[in-house]
Order: structure tokens, then C-alpha cells, then sequence
């Protein structure tokens, strides 16, 4: 989708995604079934780089790489399939201290994404940008990704409790419907 384009620049010339996927072309151009397993084919070639990484360097890779990476492969993924890129990790007009990894806008409606490898206790900070953000505005839908199927469910129990719509975890068929929804929007 051309309107991404910028986006997806800066996201391609990061060393890591150099580093990783040396070029955009194959995530631009490989043929898939669904977004899961999009997802999981890239992650895969990551996983790979990571083994290689440590047994070249003798040190495991720094764990910022594990979002850089995540990020570029749903950046992808969402271009991929027809969806606007409003912003990518960037402030909010009149929202402070919230910054969503992804900004979606289909048909007038806005769809934050909060992207997380692992979550850990990080779901909290997920959920509080969800409060700020529907505060300004109140339609949008807010989602919570990661790439732990154990740390989704155990969250997605609270769902009710919190302002978040929903959290899946991109490894999960759950995943593929996600994308279903939005583009029944």
C-alpha cells in the first residue's frame, strides 16, 4: 500500500532489519495463506539469526532486537494487507505520554496497537495508553499483540476488567481472525 511507504522506509533502513532481512522484498512479495502464518515465517528466519548471532558472537542478542524486529514483520504484515498506517511509534496530539507502536484508521475508525514480544507486567503500560487514548477517542479499539500464546491467555482473562478490546498473541489462529474483523470494518 503506497500511503505506507514512508513508514516502512524507516522501519527497512534500521541495521537490524538489514541485518535480519538484508531487504524488504521478501516480506513485500512472499506468497501466504494468513497473517499467522506470516507472522510465524518471518519470526522463524529471526529465530534463526538469533541462533546464528550467539554462536558467532558468543552472547545472546540484545533483546531490544526482539521488538525492532516484531515491529517490522506486523509493519509488513499490515501493509500487506490493505491497511493504513496513520503512525508508527509516535506521540498523540492532546495525549500525553502515549505513543502506540501502530496506529491503524480503517474507515473512519481508529485500531491502536500495543506491540509486546513478552509481556511480563508490561500489559499494565498497554492498558493505561488504552485509557489515555479512548479518553480522545472513545470509538477506536485498542489491541494488545504479543508473540506468547501462555502470556495472551493469561491476560485475555482480565479482558473484561480492562479498557484494552482485546489481546491476541500473533502464533495464535485467534491472530488470523483479527484481521478478519478489521477488515469487516
Amino acid at each position: 500500500m503506497s500511503n505506507n511507504t514512508k513508514i516502512l522506509n524507516s522501519i527497512s533502513e534500521k541495521q537490524s532489519f538489514i541485518d535480519v532481512f538484508k531487504d524488504s522484498y521478501e516480506l513485500e512479495n512472499m506468497d501466504y495463506e494468513s497473517p499467522m502464518q506470516y507472522f510465524s515465517f518471518f519470526w522463524g528466519k529471526y529465530e534463526v539469526f538469533k541462533q546464528k548471532y550467539l554462536i558467532e558472537n558468543n552472547k545472546p542478542i540484545n533483546n531490544v532486537i526482539n521488538g525492532i524486529i516484531f515491529e517490522a514483520i506486523f509493519a509488513y504484515l499490515l501493509d500487506r494487507e490493505g491497511l493504513l498506517i496513520r503512525s508508527h511509534d509516535e506521540s498523540i496530539d492532546g495525549i500525553k505520554f502515549v505513543k502506540p507502536d501502530f496506529l491503524v484508521e480503517k474507515n473512519n475508525m481508529l485500531i491502536f496497537f500495543s506491540l509486546k514480544v513478552s509481556m511480563r507486567e508490561r500489559w499494565k503500560q498497554a492498558d493505561w495508553e488504552s485509557i489515555q487514548f479512548k479518553k480522545k477517542h472513545p470509538n477506536s479499539k485498542c489491541i494488545l499483540l504479543t508473540a506468547d500464546n501462555k502470556d495472551a491467555d493469561r491476560i485475555s482473562m482480565f479482558i473484561a476488567d480492562l479498557d484494552l478490546d482485546e489481546i491476541f498473541s500473533v502464533f495464535s489462529p485467534s491472530f488470523d481472525t483479527l484481521f478478519q474483523a478489521v477488515h469487516l470494518l
